[in-house]
């Protein structure tokens, strides 16, 4: 299943799966837009610093820093958000 940017934009927390370039750009536009998104890397690589804390810098069409969620597993990226 894909969803949609409108899908993504519509839920307060969505993971973005396999951590690709794409998904940096959209993670930092959703946290800016006042979302909570998650990152997912199969390898846990491309995720390793930011993971440890490091914050995701944008630098193309969209420019931000900001802390994003990192997934721990896939079952970690899939769950659904708890309200708090």
């Amino acid at each position: 299943m894909s969803l949609g940017i409108g899908n993504a934009l519509s839920r307060a927390s969505r993971s973005l799966m396999n951590a690709l370039r794409d998904c940096y750009g959209l993670a930092a536009y959703l946290a800016e837009a006042g979302h909570d998104p998650m990152l997912w890397s199969p390898s846990g690589e491309r995720t390793k610093a930011l993971a440890a804390g490091g914050l995701l810098k944008a630098t193309g069409a969209i420019k931000a820093t900001t802390k994003v969620r990192i997934a721990k597993d896939c079952e970690d990226a899939i769950a659904e958000p708890t309200s708090s």
